[in-house]
């Protein structure tokens, strides 16, 4: 790998910010009007068919902003993710439904999901339909229940048959430590310390066009949650909308977030983040058509403690996802990994448990199946931060090890690994994942601050059209390797304790 005579050249087409100067590989996303994050939080709820990605009896399955749901036979399972804290669970049960009730999914959405969970493909379930609603038809004689969206809101209706009595209708809801009604006759559900407030219920019917509204109120019998529901048509039918606010209950909750967005040729967004929904941090990819409105795909890639930090897309619309992911083997469901990885097995057990870790790579194909997966990273913590494909699909991965000696490196290296706390690595791969076509360590020896040898950390990574790949990070070491003609060849920054790349500063 030559770094000759590349600084001012490099610099001088306006596309270099480094770690110092030095000049190592990759492509920058195309910069396309398309689907933002925004569109992503306001993309409607959906509900997947449980095809052996919910647990044993769940019938469909949804994600919303800091919340799970679970639909069976009889119940709703509700997951709620506080901003801190264990997972907490209500089960919204049904008294006296009908064990005939007929549950099925409608309104089909042109999407489909795929989860990923573990490193036996035999458990990893694809190409799941994915709904708009779930309806049960005669949960109670001429009563229909149907769940569905208000954005990525669950809401659910009884739709009441004319002559069909909404007495009938009950609710028990268990794994709640209080029930009670406030003073405007909402339910308030109180777990663990924190609320959940059912809105009082809208009830209505439509007549000649028009939406009458109808008096009902919640009432609240020896734990069981029922409608007082006042003077109606019963030659029409009924509609009763209790609302659900999660707000109070999840405290804000950053359980789900985006992490990394890149938009394709076509101006569809792939955006790539992190849930709690699956009792720990996982990851997904979320294709969004290019009007937003639509959901084409949404992966899953459960296992240990993962985090996606970068994502990139090709010509051909594959999806390349690199992060970190944490516990790697103590987690009940691995990491996933493809059986063509290049390092199959997690690497970061460290006697520091706080440094545990390890870089990861992965690739989607076009309809969000994975397709590639592996391990990236030495002993003790390392991360990938930033991930770019070229115009002939070979990949470039940016991140750092805290381990030089154990990490994966090819070709030329600028970083002493017997020296230093931390090392930025860029690692090219092949379109076929063959191999390391080279892996790089970066980084000095030592810092500003006597006997410490430093640290740098890779942060961001793009790639030119000859495939030239320029980096961006931080480093403290007073020698990092920077190239004549560099804009700044000295360390200008100091840290009075730099212990990691994620304090360090130059």
């Amino acid at each position: 790998m030559n770094t000759t005579g590349v600084g001012r050249h490099k610099i001088s087409r306006g596309l270099l910010l480094i770690v110092s100067s030095l000049i190592v590989a990759a492509a920058p996303l195309r910069a396309s009007a398309g689907p933002t994050v925004a569109d992503f939080a306001a993309a409607p709820l959906h509900f997947e068919e449980n095809r052996g990605q919910a647990a044993t009896g769940v019938r469909f399955t949804a994600r919303g902003p800091g919340y799970a749901v679970d639909l069976t036979d009889d119940r709703a399972v509700l997951t709620l993710i506080p901003r801190r804290g264990e997972l907490e669970r209500l089960q919204f049960v049904l008294v006296g439904a009908s064990e005939h009730a007929r549950i099925s999914g409608e309104d089909r959405l042109p999407g489909q999901a795929h989860v990923f969970a573990g490193v036996d493909p035999a458990g990893w379930v694809r190409r799941i339909p994915m709904y708009g609603r779930v309806a049960y038809r005669g949960v109670y004689p001429g009563i229909d229940l149907v769940y569905y969206g208000a954005g990525r809101r669950l809401e659910y209706d009884f739709v009441v048959a004319p002559g069909a009595d909404p007495a009938r209708i009950g609710l028990a809801i268990e794994g709640a430590d209080t029930i009670a009604l406030d003073a405007d006759g909402n339910l308030i559900v109180t777990r663990a310390g924190r609320d959940l407030r059912v809105h009082r219920p809208v009830v209505y019917q439509d007549i000649d066009g028009e939406r009458v509204s109808v008096d009902a109120a919640f009432r609240l019998a020896d734990g069981r949650v029922s409608f007082a529901v006042g003077a109606y048509d019963r030659e029409r039918p009924l509609v009763i909308d209790p609302v659900v606010s999660y707000a109070t209950y999840i405290g804000g909750s950053v359980a789900d977030w985006a992490s990394a967005v890149a938009i394709d040729a076509a101006g569809n967004a792939y955006i790539a983040g992190s849930t709690g929904a699956y009792q720990q941090h996982d990851s997904f990819v979320t294709k969004l058509s290019a009007d937003g409105r639509t959901i084409l795909y949404q992966t899953s890639i459960v296992g240990g403690s993962n985090v996606i930090a970068g994502i990139a897309v090709d010509g051909a619309g594959n999806a390349y996802v690199a992060g970190s992911i944490l516990n790697g083997l103590l987690s009940p469901r691995p990491f996933p990994v493809t059986v063509n990885a290049l390092q199959p097995t997690y690497g970061g057990e460290c006697e520091n448990f706080s440094s545990d870790g390890d870089g990861f790579v992965a690739k989607l194909a076009v309809d969000g199946t994975l397709t590639y997966s592996s391990f990236l990273g030495g002993k003790c913590g390392d991360a990938a931060t930033g991930i770019a494909v070229d115009a002939s699909g070979n990949v470039y991965v940016a991140g750092y090890t805290e381990h030089a000696a154990s990490f994966p490196t090819a070709g030329t290296q600028f970083a002493d690994p017997g020296r230093g706390n931390s090392w930025a690595f860029v690692t090219k791969m092949p379109a076929d994942f063959s191999t390391y076509t080279y892996s790089t360590l970066l980084g000095g020896t030592g810092s500003t601050t006597a006997g410490d040898p430093g640290s740098q950390s890779a942060t961001a990574i793009a790639v030119d059209a000859s495939g030239a790949a320029y980096v961006t990070g931080v480093t403290d070491s007073v020698d990092f390797p920077t190239t004549e003609g560099a804009l700044q060849r000295r360390l200008a920054g100091t840290c009075s304790s730099p212990s990691s790349p994620r304090t360090a500063r130059g």
